[in-house]
C-alpha cells in the first residue's frame, strides 16, 4: 500500500513538473516571437548623385553598404549606419574637378508596412559625414593642375559633415529604391558649399 501510494504520488510530481516546463517553453516562444517582430536589415546599394555647389552643377556614383539596428519592439523604428565610396566630377569652361570620397551616413528610419502587400515605406532623416580623401583640378587648356585639399591651392575641407532626409521603397525585403536630399552644415571650401541630391537602388538581406 505504502508504495502504490508513493508511486501516485511520483507520478503527480511528474506530471507537474511537466506542465510547468511546457508552460515556461511556452513563455520563452512567445517572448521570442515578440522580441523578433522588429528586425533589422542589411543593404548594399549604388546612388546617382547630381549635386549643385555654388559654382555650379556636378555629378557623383556611390557604392554603400548599411544595416539598420531595430531600436524597440514597440514600433518599427530603426537605427541605419552606413559605409561607402563615393566619386563626384565637374567638367565646366574647359576645366575638370573630380574627388573621391568615404562617406558615413547615420539615419533614423521609420518603417511603414502596406497591409495586405510585401512592400514597405521607409521615411529616415539623419546626418553624414564626408571624409574626402582626394580631389584636383585641371585643365589642358589653360595648363592647370592643382590639390583641391592644398592649403596653398584648392583649400577645400577634408571633412565635412551635413545632413539628409528621403524615402525608400522596400519590396519583399529584398531590393529598394529611394531618394534623399541633404546639404552639409561645414561648406566644401571657403565659398562653396554642396547641395547634394541622391536616386538609389540597392538589395537588402
Amino acid at each position: 500500500m505504502k508504495r502504490v501510494l508513493f508511486l501516485s504520488m511520483l507520478i503527480a510530481a511528474c506530471m507537474s513538473m511537466s506542465a510547468q516546463i511546457t508552460s515556461s517553453q511556452t513563455d520563452l516562444t512567445r517572448r521570442t516571437v515578440v522580441v523578433d517582430k522588429y528586425q533589422g536589415w542589411n543593404s548594399v546599394y549604388v546612388e546617382y548623385l547630381p549635386s549643385k555647389l555654388s559654382s555650379g552643377a556636378f555629378n557623383g556614383a556611390a557604392l554603400n553598404y548599411a544595416h539598420a539596428f531595430s531600436v524597440t519592439q514597440k514600433m518599427p523604428l530603426f537605427v541605419e549606419v552606413g559605409l561607402g565610396g563615393q566619386y563626384s566630377f565637374q567638367d565646366e569652361n574647359g576645366a575638370k574637378m573630380q574627388f573621391a570620397s568615404v562617406k558615413v551616413p547615420l539615419n533614423v528610419i521609420y518603417e511603414f508596412s502596406i497591409p495586405g502587400t510585401s512592400i514597405s515605406l521607409d521615411p529616415f532623416a539623419g546626418i553624414k559625414t564626408r571624409v574626402n580623401v582626394w580631389g584636383e583640378i585641371t585643365s589642358d587648356e589653360y595648363d592647370i593642375e592643382y590639390d583641391l585639399f592644398d592649403e596653398n591651392e584648392g583649400r577645400c575641407k577634408r571633412v565635412q559633415v551635413g545632413w539628409n532626409a528621403g524615402l525608400k521603397l522596400r519590396v519583399n525585403n529584398a531590393f529598394f529604391v529611394g531618394g534623399a536630399f541633404g546639404t552639409d552644415f561645414m561648406k566644401f571650401s571657403p565659398n562653396h558649399g554642396i547641395k547634394e541630391f541622391a536616386v538609389s537602388l540597392g538589395l537588402t538581406f
